[in-house]
């Protein structure tokens, strides 16, 4: 989906950046019952805008997935501490591990 027609959209309907599938639909109605002819608005190409929009922005949260198990969903939090375990700076070289195992297994000397 093009980037540009989304934001065009989103702009269309007044919605910020980050959104969810109930404010859009929520400023769609807002807006859809403000624009409408029967309430005297006379504008139907702005009402055709606002359709556009809403159906492109329908098409676009169609096409990615929800997760809809919570356990297995990370917060915000553990992903950033998952992430120094991979993190070169933050992990172990390969020097200092072989220096682990080799003290981990010498004998004790009496």
């Amino acid at each position: 989906m093009n980037p540009e027609k989304i934001k065009q959209a989103r702009e269309t309907l007044k919605l910020g950046e980050k959104t969810t599938p109930q404010e859009i639909k929520k400023q769609y109605h807002m807006l859809t019952k403000k624009h409408h002819p029967d309430q005297g608005n006379k504008n139907q190409k702005r009402m055709q805008e606002i359709n556009q929009a809403y159906q492109i922005l329908q098409e676009y949260i169609q096409e990615y997935p929800i997760n809809l198990n919570p356990e297995k969903t990370k917060t915000t939090h553990q992903k950033h501490m998952e992430s120094f375990t991979h993190d070169w700076m933050w992990t172990p070289g390969k020097k200092q591990k072989k220096n682990e195992q080799e003290t981990k297994i010498q004998p004790e000397t009496s």
